[in-house]
């Protein structure tokens, strides 16, 4: 799929970059106009660039079915992300970006922990879609 190919390229590009992750987030949604509200999707992709494994946790924009990255954080270890992490990373988006309407949050199997069931529901009670 050529969307995973581009962010997989992206994420490992980015491995040791010192780049700004909320200024990109920022440009991106500025020039992507996609209209509210949104319907996000988070996921986790674990990819090779050369010797390189990039683990990484996306939140991404889905526009047309494809989910293109909003924000993106490259994890440190190679297991599964944790709910910690989950909810850090739509937290870090809500701050950036506070007055976004969401449609609501799409995701897999892996993020169907109890935790971040938990924030889901009572913190900022976003309607969600869980393929189990």
């Amino acid at each position: 799929d050529l969307t995973q190919v581009q962010i997989a390229w992206t994420q490992a590009f980015c491995l040791n970059s010192s780049l700004d992750f909320a200024e990109i987030a920022q440009m991106a949604m500025d020039r992507m106009q996609i209209l509210p509200p949104w319907l996000f999707s988070i996921d986790r992709t674990t990819g090779e660039f050369g010797t390189c494994c990039c683990n990484s946790l996306t939140l991404g924009i889905v526009h047309e079915r494809y989910p293109f990255p909003a924000l993106w954080w490259m994890l440190e270890k190679i297991e599964n992300s944790d709910s910690d992490e989950h909810i850090r990373i739509l937290e870090a988006f809500i701050k950036l970006f506070p007055t976004a309407a969401m449609r609501y949050l799409c995701s897999n199997h892996e993020f169907a922990g109890q935790r971040w069931l938990r924030y889901l529901l009572l913190e900022p009670a976003m309607p969600f879609r869980l393929r189990i």
